[in-house]
Order: C-alpha cells, then structure tokens, then sequence
C-alpha cells in the first residue's frame, strides 16, 4: 500500500480501524486465485460451469439508501431478464447483495468476507467506501464498478466510472446557470460540500467553473449531519450569494431549497442528481421545482426510448408501491456494462479475473438507448465521458424530472484537464 493511499483513506474515512483494515487485507494473499478451466474457459473465482457470482456492495439503511435501493433495483431488473433470455455464455448472473450502511469500514469487512467468493463487484456505492477498498481491489484485479462519479477512481485499472466525472459535470451545470439562470461574469458562486471525494471533486469542478466563466467563488464544507441548513443559508445570504452548488445528500437539497422558498431569498441550487424519492410529495415540492436544478449522467426516469419503457415496465410491475427515479436507470445501464464486459470475456474465452477486467478496458464506445450518455472506456484515467444531462424537480412528471436540456457538452468542459 502506497503512502499516498494510506493518506487518501485516512483523509477519506477518518478512522484507525479501518486503515487497520486495510492493511490487513494488503497482507493478506488471496486464496481465490485465477486458474484452471471449465467448459474449455479460463475461469476465477465466482464462476463456474452454471453461475458468474458478482457482489454489490450497497447503502440499504444509510443516508443513500432511498437512491441505492432504486439503483439496486435497477441492476437486478437486467439480469433476472439477462437471465430469462440465457444468461452470460449460458451462465445464470447471481448477485451478491451486502449493505455498507455508508461506512468505509462495513465495506472494508464485507468486502473482505466476499472476494473469494465473486468474479467482480457489480455495484460499490459511494465515494468513500469505494476509496476504502482500492488497494484491495488492484491487488485482486476485481473489476469493480463504482456507483460513484469520482474522477480519480479512474487511476485505478481495476475501477469502472459508469458516466460523466462530477467534477466535469459541475462545469457543465454551471454553464447551464450562466446561459438560463442568470448567474453573470463577476457574479457569486456558492459551493457548499461534504469531505470526501464527491463533495471535493464538485468543489473542484465549481473552482475551474469559476475561473472559466469569471465568477467569484465563496466555499463552505459541512458535514453529512449537517441535515437543517439554516446557518449554510445564512452564510451565502451574508455574501450576497444567488447562485449555489451544492456537493451533498437530499436531506441538505431539501432544506436548504425550503428554507430559501420560505424567507424568499433569491436562490438558485445546483446539484447531482440525489434528490430521494418522495421529496416532491413534502411541502419541499413548491421550493425543488422553482430553486433547484439537477445535473445527470442518466436521462429522466419518464424518457420516451424503448430502453426506458422496458425498464419502467419491469420496475411498476415490482415495486408498484415505489416513487420511481432516474437511479433505476442507473442501476439497469450498470447491468448493461458489466454483461457486455462478461460477455466480451466469454468470447476470449478467460472468465479470469485478469481476463474480466481485460474485457472492460477493450470495451470501447457504449450507447445505451437514450437513458444515459455515450460512454468511452479507451483511455484509462480519463473522463469516459463528458456530457451532462440538465433536470429539473418535476412532481407532475413520472420519475419526478423533466428535461430541461442535453446531453450536452460545454467549451468549458471540453478544454478541462483534470489531473487524477
């Protein structure tokens, strides 16, 4: 384990029981080695002669668990039909679900308790608990999709980014506001962020946002307990604030839009898309859909293609009690990649791990239906894409966003050159 990991973890998940962790599995030697064959395959862990196994690590009772849950759902929704249709070179998928609360040190154990058992992880939710197993991820040459946007997960080889990085897509939203909302050369632009990679990684692309649009930056980091926001609105309010990105969960997109609504302060919010199901049936509806302005990698839950429908279908059939979102999208186009890199493997005919994240990087260029952007795996430790979807908080609309344009690419994010 590099020092420069060591301090990233550190920085990240804040606890000496996890760097202890860490260490151990980066001692530890793998007993699931690639090797032998079957059916005339090269073959690894978590596979063989009837199964692919992969794991999702996922937050089902922590402070993403409304969006995980629907991304959960999403993934499953593809393989069940993946499965119906035959399977993986005439292997069932079978996904291994486990819940990391949000903790970097749940997903250390967790992931530690099922790497023997899997070919590679499906899902790892979160910025943090991604980070928290790196090391472990490249010394076991797992593929691991991350259902995070943090640019620099993308040094990693062993690490999938399935979209447009957060940092270029906060260069893209404030294009946006420049263009249609009223944000100015000159003007104040707030950035309120968690610790960690996603709220830094926003910071980041509102600091070069600032810099290419001529905009004065007023900075704020808060912690996810920070979930009543009247002192981050006082804050911007004092500085004379109108314009805002936040790098946050829903609960601080909820109160912070309310509380502008309620005192009738002029105030525009741009975030990622993480709005829960169910905030536009609070009061909050009123404030999401005149304040609030969504940035996305997957196109709104409601998309008119015939990829969408399919998956609204199979969704409304199942959790019929459910307020749908965009993240059932998500978690459907992470089914798509993972089986095309499976099914890529097959074809070499090396179900290895090796072999598996050999597959991902020959990948190329993905299009997935209109439910989300134009994906290229070309190129290790750059942006597999940089478009960016703008929404906007929607309650009359199933799935709960309307477009308001995109996929698009601003110049600002075309000239970006970030340094992962």
């Amino acid at each position: 384990m590099t020092a420069a990991t060591r301090a990233r973890v550190r920085r990240l998940a804040g606890s000496a029981a996890v760097i202890a962790l860490l260490l151990a599995g980066c001692s530890a030697k793998s007993t699931g080695a690639d090797g032998g064959t079957v059916a005339g395959q090269l073959h690894g862990p978590g596979v063989s002669a009837d199964t692919i196994r992969l794991g999702i690590l996922t937050d089902l009772s922590g402070p993403f668990a409304p969006v995980a849950k629907q991304e959960l759902a999403g993934s499953q929704i593809y393989w069940n039909q993946r499965n119906a249709a035959g399977g993986v070179c005439g292997r069932k998928v079978v996904l291994e679900v486990r819940d990391h609360k949000f903790s970097p040190q749940d997903a250390v154990s967790l992931y530690t308790a099922m790497r023997e058992d899997i070919a590679g992880i499906q899902q790892s939710i979160g910025s943090p608990t991604t980070a928290a197993i790196l090391d472990q991820v490249e010394q076991d040459s797992m593929l691991t999709m991350a259902s995070s946007y943090a640019g620099n997960l993308l040094t990693n080889p062993y690490v999938v980014v399935p979209g447009t990085p957060y940092d270029v897509e906060t260069i893209n939203g404030v294009d946006y506001l420049t263009r249609a909302r009223g944000l100015a050369k000159g003007a104040k632009l707030g950035v309120v962020y968690f610790p960690g990679e996603y709220g830094e990684a926003v910071l980041a692309g509102a600091q070069k946002a600032a810099e290419a649009y001529g905009l004065q930056l007023v900075e704020q980091q808060i912690t996810p307990q920070t979930t009543d926001m009247t002192s981050v609105l006082a804050g911007l309010r004092s500085a004379a604030v109108h314009h805002v990105v936040l790098g946050t969960a829903s609960a601080q997109v909820v109160s912070l839009a309310s509380l502008a609504k309620s005192t009738t302060y002029d105030l525009t919010v741009l975030v990622t898309n993480i709005l829960s199901p169910g905030a536009l049936q609070t009061p909050a509806r009123q404030a999401l859909e005149s304040n609030v302005v969504l940035s996305t990698n997957s196109a709104p839950y409601a998309t008119p293609s015939p990829d969408a429908e399919k998956v609204r279908a199979e969704y409304e059939k199942t959790h019929p009690q459910e307020q749908p979102t965009t993240f059932v999208n998500l978690g459907y186009v992470m089914g798509v990649i993972y089986d095309r890199t499976l099914t890529k493997a097959c074809e070499n005919d090396d179900l290895s791990r090796a072999g598996i994240a050999n597959a991902y990087r020959s990948l190329g260029k993905l299009e997935f239906g209109g439910v989300h952007v134009t994906l290229d795996f070309g190129k290790q430790a750059e942006p597999p894409s940089r478009e960016t979807y703008i929404v906007k908080p929607d309650g009359a609309a199933k799935g709960g966003t309307s477009v308001l344009e995109g996929p698009f690419t601003s110049q600002a994010a075309r000239d970006y050159q970030p340094k992962y």
